[in-house]
């Protein structure tokens, strides 16, 4: 006698590009049917449901990274909800997922698209596809992509640039970014608390300096933290303006002159002038700030990260740069917790844009950081009728144009 059980696997990750037009669906939840004896699985249906403590927001958007101009308008930008609008306590996943009664010796297939986490519970081996374990696809994604390893076998780390990036609160304690030189600082807005709690601001950092997986792992991250849930866009706009205040602290070679949001300004949340007037502050001062709105392209476990045929881009377009958002990152929950993320969303493209504009400033400390996009658009891949980016042809290219 069979009898069906309902299992929310897949987690529908929304990661935040506050102001992005559509949401990506992260992951669509499958459901499992297995003899009470444990002998099959069969997949059933493909239902899709949120949680509060198993969803993040994610979304794409049509604009250029390089935000200079204020006339943003309703229909270029939002509204939107999305995961930078969500309290931090709302991040906290699961502690576990068990699914040690379950058989997948047949359900390859679903488990290469599992979001997992370092503490999830899966059957003993002998009820597990041969090809699939958790702690390889763990650590699988636990790595740069694209070339970036042999970018950083060059020396090329970001090391003695200083950047900054703005998003919500930021889990210090968290083992993977432990002796990294990071610059952290909350904006009390509207006496808003730093919970330390946010996936998104662990998952970040992590993309930029954290251990194994950080693309400018020696760069000096300015980090500093908001509470975007609130929707109130003047709290973006104060961090900025926090940001030109440390940097009117530091000497003329070592100003900032990179600002990443996994954000985008939003009509639906108020005070948008305000963000606006900010980013161009934030131009005025020499400062280029990156948005959510890049493409996304997805890997499956196990293929060579480092090559460009093996990714799938989301959406089609050589208008703006895809970048790689399948990876390892810190989870919030514990210090020494992992997720990965099978399906990552735009969030996941602006900390490893900004961790080649580092590696950029390093290799040419004079170059013209407001043409940087264009130059990454230059160098990218051409696949799939999309321009996937190509970190080592874009360093190239900086050191072919580097200025004397």
């Amino acid at each position: 006698m069979r009898k069906l059980i309902i299992l929310i696997i897949l987690v529908i990750m929304v990661i935040n590009t506050a102001g992005c037009e559509q949401v990506s669906e992260i992951n669509s939840p499958e459901t499992l049917e297995k003899e009470t004896d444990k002998s099959n699985i069969e997949e059933e249906t493909v239902k899709e449901e949120s949680t509060t403590e198993e969803t993040v927001i994610d979304e794409e958007q049509e604009e250029s990274s390089l935000i200079e101009d204020s006339d943003v308008t309703e229909e270029e930008y939002g509204p939107t909800l999305d995961g930078n609008d969500l309290v931090p306590s709302e991040f906290r996943y699961k502690a576990r997922n068990d699914f040690t009664d379950y058989d997948f010796r047949d359900s390859l297939d679903n488990l290469l698209n599992f979001t997992i986490h370092s503490n999830d519970r899966f059957p003993s081996s002998e009820y597990m596809p041969e090809e699939f374990d958790p702690k390889t696809v763990l650590e699988w994604g636990r790595s740069p992509v694209l070339g970036i390893t042999s970018l950083h076998e060059q020396g090329i780390t970001g090391k003695g640039v200083n950047i900054a990036y703005i998003d919500q609160d930021l889990r210090e304690s968290h083992e993977s970014i432990q002796g990294k030189n990071i610059h952290y600082e909350w904006i009390d807005y509207n006496n808003a608390i730093d919970y330390g709690t946010s996936m998104h601001g662990i998952s970040v950092a992590n993309l930029i300096v954290g251990d194994k997986v950080g693309a400018a792992p020696d760069v000096n991250l300015y980090f500093i933290g908001h509470p975007a849930y609130l929707r109130d866009q003047k709290s973006h706009s104060e961090a900025i303006y926090k940001v030109i205040e440390i940097n009117e602290t530091l000497p003329e070679d070592g100003k900032i002159k990179i600002i990443g949001f996994s954000d985008n300004p939003d009509p639906s949340e108020s005070n948008i002038s305000d963000f606006r007037e900010a980013v161009e502050a934030a131009n005025d001062n020499g400062m280029v700030v990156f948005f959510a709105d890049n493409g996304v392209a997805l890997i499956k476990p196990y293929l060579d990260r480092d090559n460009p045929e093996n990714y799938e881009p989301i959406f089609n377009g050589t208008d703006r740069v895809t970048f790689p958002t399948t990876y390892t990152l810190g989870n919030s929950s514990m210090d020494d917790h992992y997720t990965y993320w099978n399906r990552g969303g735009t969030s996941w493209t602006t900390p490893v844009q900004v961790s080649l504009a580092a590696m950029a400033l390093q290799v040419d400390p004079n170059i013209d950081v407001f043409k940087m996009n264009d130059m990454m658009l230059e160098s990218a891949y051409n696949v799939n009728r999309t321009k996937l980016v190509n970190p080592v042809g874009f360093i190239q290219l900086v050191k072919e144009r580097k200025t004397r």
